[in-house]
Order: C-alpha cells, then structure tokens, then sequence
C-alpha cells in the first residue's frame, strides 16, 4: 500500500511539474503584452492532492482560498485553508486555518498591520487556536518582480489543547516573505517563514516556512506545487514537534 501511495504521488508531482516546465517556457499570450492596471480586488482558490507528515500521516484532497481588497492606503486580506482525510473510515488528517488581515501603509517603505486567526488541528494537539496582534511591515525591496517584506509584532493567544488546560499567554511575531514574479503575477516563486514565540514559556516557540512555485497555464489558471514545514519546540507529550505538507495542483484566480 505504501509502495502504491508512493507511486501515485511521484505521477502527480511528475505531471505538475511538467505542466509548469511548459507554463513558464510558454506562458499565456498575454504575458508578453504590457501589464494591466492593478485590480483592486483580488481572489484566489487553490485545489491540490496533498500529503502530510509528521503528526498526521495523509494522501488526500485539500483546498485553500484568499481574498485581497487594495484601496489608496489600506491592505485588507482574508484566507482560509482546510486538509481533511479518512483511511479504512478513520480520520487521519484535521487541519483548518481562518485568517483576517488589514494593513495601513505609512509610507513606501513602511506599513502597520493588524491580524485576527484561528486555527485547528488537533493531530497536533491542537483543538483550536485564537490569535490577535499589531505589527510592524518594513518593504525592503519593491518594486516587482521581485518583492520581500519583513514583520515584527506582538499580541495574544488563547490555545484549547486536545489534553490539558487551556492557555492564555503574550505573544512575538517575526516573519519574512520573498516573491518573485518570473512571468506576470500569476507564474511567481514565493516563500515565507514565521517565528511565533510564547512570552509566558520562552521554551514554546513554532516555526512555520512555506515556499510555492506557480505557473500560468490559461487566464485565470495556474499549476502550482508547494510545500511547509512547521515546527513546535514544546509539543505535549506523545506528540511529534513537526509537521509538514505537500501540495500539487490547481491555482484559480480572478
């Protein structure tokens, strides 16, 4: 069986990345042609077969979404993201994501933000997961092609773990994100990496990296292959400190 779940994987990673070999050495028409004025409002949904490791071990369908509305000063973003899997009619993968975001540009190189998420996962021991915090955005390159932005903010977590009491504790935030446009914005590379610290236990700190690659097949459709990483220093006993996803698959945006 895992021989079998090996070889479906390596055809669809072997299949998407021969779809993006052809998307960026041809790209839609329109790639060559001067770019279009900015959309103020954006929407992205993503449709992959994923497999994960670490506490939940799936082959299964996932799906993700992300909505942007850009005005003069302000950034507002909204995505969600879900992973979910049975085998022999037994659950083995649970995991969902729900974010708010605005952010308040001060100048070129500067902007504040404010955030709002929630998130679930109890094959890592996680029941569910509020977060709130304010921050810092610095723009340390622009324009694109190439973008990198760098975060530093505080704020609060209230953690439900699967076993256990729940926890309310300050937070630390540190992230970093790279994107490179190779071919117009829907054929890019783009990696981020967030730092969360627990002020209350310095010991319990996560890490979270993420790189994607897409490429333009049509209009409005993209392939895309990604892959995160996440790593817990303290997880509660029995649990692994890791987790990470593999995704291929379709990219729709408008």
């Amino acid at each position: 069986m895992k021989r079998s779940r090996d070889g479906v994987r390596r055809g669809i990673l072997a299949l998407c990345v021969s779809a993006m070999i052809v998307g960026l050495l041809h790209g839609p028409a329109q790639a060559q042609e001067p770019a279009a004025p900015e959309r103020p409002t954006k929407f992205t949904a993503d449709f992959s077969y994923v497999s994960t490791g670490g506490n939940s071990d799936a082959q299964t369908l996932a799906g993700a979404e992300k909505l942007e509305h850009k005005t003069e000063s302000w950034l507002f973003t909204q995505r969600a993201g879900a992973v979910w899997g049975t085998a022999n009619h037994v659950e083995n993968a649970n995991r969902y994501l729900f974010e708010l975001r605005a952010d308040r540009e001060i100048s070129k190189r500067l902007a504040v933000y404010g955030l709002l998420g929630w998130a679930r996962d109890p094959f890592a021991a996680v029941d569910r997961r509020f977060d709130e915090g304010l921050g810092l955005v610095g723009h340390v390159v622009l324009p694109t092609p190439h973008t990198f932005d760098v975060q530093a903010g505080v704020g609060m977590a209230q953690r439900k773990p699967t076993l256990g009491e729940d926890e309310d504790f300050a937070t630390g935030r540190l992230a970093g994100y790279y994107r490179y446009e190779i071919r117009g914005p829907k054929t890019y590379f783009e990696t981020e990496d967030v730092y969360l610290h627990n002020f209350d236990h310095s010991d319990d700190y996560q890490v979270e990296a993420r790189a994607a690659l897409a490429a333009a097949l049509a209009n409005s459709v993209s392939m895309k292959i990604g892959y995160s990483y996440r790593y817990r220093n303290q997880p509660p006993d029995g649990f692994k400190n890791w987790d990470s996803t593999f995704a291929s698959g379709i990219q729709i945006s408008y």
